[in-house]
């Protein structure tokens, strides 16, 4: 009668365990579930290819031809500390993919002891050795370890894509800062002709007020321009100091050390393709990084699950004890030991479950993060696109507008030469040409630099 009462005790028993260890899980919410499919806005390809028959280009070097701007790509590749940051992160992101897998496999422990013991009641002492092989491991029957690797993996993917984002990046800095130094070059050719022609019209003028011929107030207008000029040349040579030292400062070298920068604009040998959007967000570092960002907040709530499952683990020790070093050499092992345990936390105050709602609500930020730099790229696309078409139009005006005020100076200078204008009007025709100069000069740099930047949105910059 007995028997039978203690196998339905111990049967209820066993079966109150199983239901309180599986409890915490058999209830709990899935996971958050995302999509990753991005939505591209409808007629988007049409609006690239009605951009105005842009021509492919794979990179800065193919866009611009120029031997010193490509080599300075190649070496700021090499020696700029954007990059060489991003290669060591990338290298300690394999690293944890190694920390991670470690789990997968057991540990293992050699450990060894000794020591001596006396009675005093008998007056004999005794010594004891003792060697043994210790292992412990953590069964992933839930996938939690396994998880905790494609985290990691997924971590390499995301610092890959961040060197190919610095490596963009550094790129579009360096064509930028020297096209930089060329307009910096070119303005201050301007402001020096312009400077000179002040000082050869001062000149005439101080002869004929010496001659009775002009009067005080066109020789200090004539000054009064002459010093403004001197002021726009000294800022534009100052401009082209600025503009190596950050090419210095990009190189990752001293700021006086000098770098060679050609006078004149790179010849554009091809534009720039556009692509279709798929290809836009296969080649844009930006998108990819927010795409594993989506893939590794998933993943962290997949884990943050699977945490609320019962654990098991398993351990073993096999050893050898003797009284004698030599004692642990000979014979077989005589200790061993075999364990399995499991473990499920029956109250933590809720806090796994918060853990879960945290890292489900991260998943779904992060996914929103991910379409928001999409449309973002899309959008920045759009606008470099429009920039590059009104540029050209500007361009066009402009160099209209520099012809007109080419002739309406000339005109000036005969004007004057026969007194039919004041040196006020000949100094303000002078104004307008130069102004204009530099406004072409200003727009072309700005046609340029819209490539690049349009290469860099592309995915393109290198």
């Amino acid at each position: 009668m007995m028997k039978p009462m203690r196998m339905a005790v111990k049967k209820l028993a066993i079966s109150g365990l199983i239901t309180i260890l599986l409890a915490g899980c058999a209830t709990k919410p899935e996971p958050h579930r995302l999509g990753f499919v991005a939505p591209l806005p409808e007629g988007y390809a049409e609006v690239l290819a009605a951009s105005g028959g842009i021509e492919i280009a794979q990179s800065l070097s193919e866009i611009f031809k120029d031997d010193k701007l490509r080599d300075l790509l190649a070496r700021a590749t090499a020696e700029n500390f954007s990059i060489l940051l991003a290669k060591a992160q990338l290298k300690a992101a394999g690293f944890d993919v190694n920390v991670a897998s470690a789990s997968q496999l057991p540990d293992l422990t050699l450990g060894g002891q000794a020591s001596r013991q006396r009675n005093n009641a008998v007056s004999a002492a005794s010594n004891q050795f003792a060697v043994s092989l210790d292992s412990q491991w953590e069964v992933d029957i839930w996938g939690s370890v396994s998880a905790s690797v494609l985290l990691a993996e997924k971590g390499v993917e995301q610092a890959e894509w961040a060197l190919a984002a610095a490596k963009q990046s550094v790129a579009a800095q360096m064509t930028q800062a020297y096209l930089r130094v060329i307009q910096a070059k070119r303005l201050a050719e301007i402001a020096d002709n312009e400077w000179q022609s002040y000082v050869s019209i001062e000149a005439a003028i101080s002869n004929q007020f010496s001659l009775g011929l002009a009067g005080a107030q066109d020789l200090d207008n004539a000054r009064s321009a002459r010093y403004a000029a001197k002021n726009r040349l000294t800022a534009d040579q100052l401009e082209i100091t600025r503009a190596k030292k950050s090419l210095n400062q990009l190189l990752a070298i001293y700021p006086g050390e000098p770098v060679a920068v050609g006078d004149a604009y790179p010849q554009v040998v091809a534009q720039i393709d556009a692509g279709v959007p798929s290809e836009l967000l296969m080649r844009r570092p930006d998108i990819q990084q927010a795409y594993l960002a989506v893939k590794q907040a998933d993943t962290r709530a997949k884990i943050a699950y699977k945490a609320l499952f019962p654990s098991f683990r398993l351990t073993g020790s096999l050893g050898r004890s003797s009284d004698t070093l030599s004692g642990l050499t000979s014979g077989n092992l005589n200790v061993w030991q075999l364990a399995a345990g499991i473990v499920q936390p029956l109250f933590d105050n809720g806090r796994r479950k918060a853990v879960l709602g945290q890292n489900s609500a991260l998943a779904e930020a992060a996914y929103y993060r991910y379409q928001e730099t999409i449309l973002a790229a899309l959008t920045e696309v759009e606008i470099l696109l429009s920039t590059h078409n009104a540029l050209i139009a500007q361009q066009q005006a402009m160099k209209q507008s520099l012809h007109y005020a080419e002739i309406a100076e000339t005109n000036a200078r005969s004007d004057y030469a026969n007194g039919l204008v004041s040196i006020f009007e000949l100094l303000n025709a002078q104004q307008s040409k130069y102004n204009a100069q530099r406004s072409v000069e200003n727009l072309r740099y700005a046609s340029y630099q819209n490539r690049v930047s349009l290469a860099l949105a592309l995915g393109k910059a290198i």
